[in-house]
């Protein structure tokens, strides 16, 4: 049975009155280089933090030095582990890996998730279907426009389902989640009760809070990236 997970906004929430905060935080900048294009042949390739992602991770953890959180959690991949670190390296905090956090899954080589990559693909091949593949997404609103992938529905209810858990365990709290883009787009289309699966496009280190408390729920910020202004870190890399 499909766990009903229809929120309604309530922009009163409030810690005080038992609301955790939520701090929706996306990897720092991942794109991989020619030599590490996704060879798996899946979305769910774990390229590490670029020396930008690091910068952006350093300072994300520099902005919020002076804010409490009661407990740390990140998608187990690579890139969001890596961007965690130094938030809970300043805090001397444990970071929690949530297996139901983890990006959207989707094939890019025409392959059955699990099966090993074409190896008749070529790096360049790989990237230039992954770039199409987030472009179709992008346009159409949906994961479902491709083939193989996972489903809207399902994406949904396991990253809603993790959330509303972590919210649940920490009430009045303040809780940071290190995750992705479409796993954060995914939470905020069930609380803003949106059709599509992509709605924003999430910077990397974008800082987005949501106070929860049952099924009530408050967009409280988007996307900040004050930390990036303030330490004079790139939003994304040079051109070459």
């Amino acid at each position: 049975m499909t766990p009903d997970f229809t929120f309604t906004l309530n922009p009163l929430l409030s810690r005080r009155s038992g609301a955790t905060e939520l701090y929706l935080i996306r990897h720092g900048d991942a794109l991989p280089g020619p030599e590490i294009v996704i060879p798996e042949g899946d979305n769910e390739g774990s390229p590490p933090l670029t020396p930008l992602g690091r910068r952006q991770a350093e300072a994300l953890g520099r902005w919020w030095a002076d804010k409490q959180f009661d407990a740390l959690y990140s998608s187990p991949l690579l890139r969001t582990r890596q961007t965690a670190a130094p938030f809970a390296e300043i805090r001397a905090m444990e970071v929690k890996l949530v297996e139901d956090l983890r990006e959207v899954h989707f094939r890019i080589d025409g392959r059955t998730p699990g099966d090993p990559a074409d190896p008749a693909l070529s790096h360049e091949e790989l990237k230039k279907r992954y770039d199409e593949a987030i472009r179709r997404v992008s346009e159409d609103g949906h994961w479902s426009v491709l083939t193989g992938s996972e489903s809207g529905a399902h994406l949904r209810e396991r990253v809603t389902r993790a959330l509303t858990k972590i919210a649940a365990g920490h009430p009045g709290g303040r809780v940071a989640v290190f995750a992705h883009a479409g796993v954060i787009n995914a939470f905020l289309a069930v609380i803003l009760g949106q059709e599509r699966d992509l709605l924003f496009p999430l910077h990397n280190t974008g800082v987005t809070i949501v106070r929860c408390q049952g099924q009530r729920a408050s967009l409280v910020a988007f996307n900040d990236i004050s930390h990036l202004r303030e330490f004079g870190v790139r939003l994304e890399r040079e051109e070459a």
